[in-house]
């Protein structure tokens, strides 16, 4: 199996990027703009993008250290590839009070093209992710 994977630094408090993480409100403001349902623990959230969406089952949340979901359904044409696959995001706080953030959306099934688009996406969002979490203003998808 292949996984995507991204690490980085935010200049602020694990609790600012757990709670962008683990809110509708948060989540709207770094990923996309139509994201709705239940952010708790075994709750489903659902991530719109124009016509298509992904459905995505909370499966851990520890607070202000870790949120991961499971995609269980996913309405893109090539979105088959996301279903079953698992992301997390890991943080740990320094004594500076920085956070560094670990995403990883394991278990594709291959190097396919849209796992390369899909990897090129997620770079730009969790750019949007640290941009909201250090000035208050991400760029979610609209």
């Amino acid at each position: 199996m292949v996984k995507i994977s991204h690490l980085f630094v935010v200049n602020t408090p694990s609790a600012t990027v757990f709670n962008n993480l683990s809110t509708i409100k948060g989540l709207a403001g770094w990923w996309t703009a139509d994201t709705s349902g239940n952010p708790e623990l075994g709750g489903e959230i659902r991530f719109g993008f124009g016509k298509d969406y992904n459905i995505m089952k909370v499966t851990a949340s520890k607070k202000d250290r870790l949120i991961a979901w499971d995609c269980k359904y996913s309405s893109f044409a090539l979105g088959i590839e996301w279903i079953g696959t698992k992301l997390s995001f890991a943080l740990s706080e320094d004594k500076d009070k920085k956070t560094l953030v670990k995403f990883e959306q394991n278990d594709w099934k291959g190097y396919t093209d849209f796992y390369a688009t899909c990897n090129y996406h997620w770079r730009q969002f969790m750019t949007s992710l640290k941009m909201l979490c250090e000035t208050g203003k991400g760029k979610p998808n609209n």
